[in-house]
């Protein structure tokens, strides 16, 4: 499987990003109309408890990013100052 890094998009032209934008979204629309029973069954893919746990690893996550670009900034700042 091939990911991308954004700076990795910075190398392509922007056509081609166009091209495979359109055609990712025009995959979904198709997977999406062949599947008829999308949808059907409504319920919680995971526990109550489960749901909560993944909640805060991804605040937890948020959060630490935030802090920790803050820090940079002003790690930068006191060295330029």
């Amino acid at each position: 499987m091939l990911i991308l890094a954004p700076h990795d998009a910075a190398l392509l032209p922007s056509n081609a990003l166009t091209v495979v934008v359109l055609a990712a979204l025009v995959g979904v629309g198709i997977y999406t109309l062949r599947r008829r029973d999308l949808g059907a069954v409504h319920g919680p893919r995971f526990g109550r408890r489960a749901q909560f746990v993944v909640m805060l690893r991804l605040v937890r996550r948020v959060f630490l990013g935030v802090v920790a670009a803050l820090v940079v900034t002003l790690a930068a700042r006191l060295v330029t100052a």
